[in-house]
């Protein structure tokens, strides 16, 4: 919410500048390298890029000339209005929400990985099918680990729950390289040697 006054500055530059095009064009490359630079800034640095390219790109693709820009103005405001409506009121988010929405997946996650080295070890054929959807398992965990660390990062301290997720996706990968190694050492054995009765 913070970018309207930006939006609207760039709409105003944007406007002005759709007579002429050669202008027009190199201050859209400009904004586009300062759009890609302040997504270093995080979160709010990325949504002030993508507000700010989106906003000049409004005013170039329609061709708007300043006199239509109130036009504009209402309808990026109105779209504003609608963005905030949702945000703030109808579907509000808190970060215990989105927490605990993000430990959801990672549980779902890890059991996805310890279902597929059970598959994995069950195959007994060394099935590279079933291989790589182990590797592709193990990296949505991976990625939803990496997202409730950045949510905590942003949030700050909230350790112990780092700790308990590095330690958990540690052992889905050991349990994931357990199983790969097990299929080629269990079936070796098996056609050299027969298993013993008991």
């Amino acid at each position: 919410m913070a970018a309207v006054p930006l939006v609207s500055a760039i709409l105003l530059a944007g406007g002005a500048l759709a007579p002429f095009r050669v202008a027009a064009e190199a201050v859209f490359v400009l904004l586009i390298f300062w759009a890609v630079f302040v997504r270093r800034y995080g979160p709010r640095g990325q949504a002030l890029g993508i507000f700010a390219f989106m906003a000049y790109f409004l005013t170039q693709f329609l061709d708007a000339r300043p006199s239509q820009l109130p036009g504009l103005y209402a309808a990026v405001g109105v779209g504003f209005a609608a963005d905030a409506l949702v945000g703030f009121g109808l579907l509000r988010t808190t970060p215990a929400k989105t927490l605990r929405r993000l430990r959801r997946a990672f549980d779902l996650h890890l059991e996805h990985v310890v279902l597929g080295a059970i598959e994995v070890a069950r195959a007994g054929r060394g099935d590279t099918r079933l291989t790589w959807s182990l590797e592709r398992r193990l990296a949505r965990l991976h990625r939803s680990g990496l997202m409730i660390a950045d949510l905590l990062d942003r949030g700050g301290a909230a350790d112990p729950v780092r700790q308990g997720i590095v330690r958990a996706e540690v052992a889905a990968q050991r349990l994931a390289v357990l199983a790969v190694r097990s299929v080629p050492a269990f079936m070796g054995r098996r056609t050299t040697e027969p298993l013993p009765r008991s």
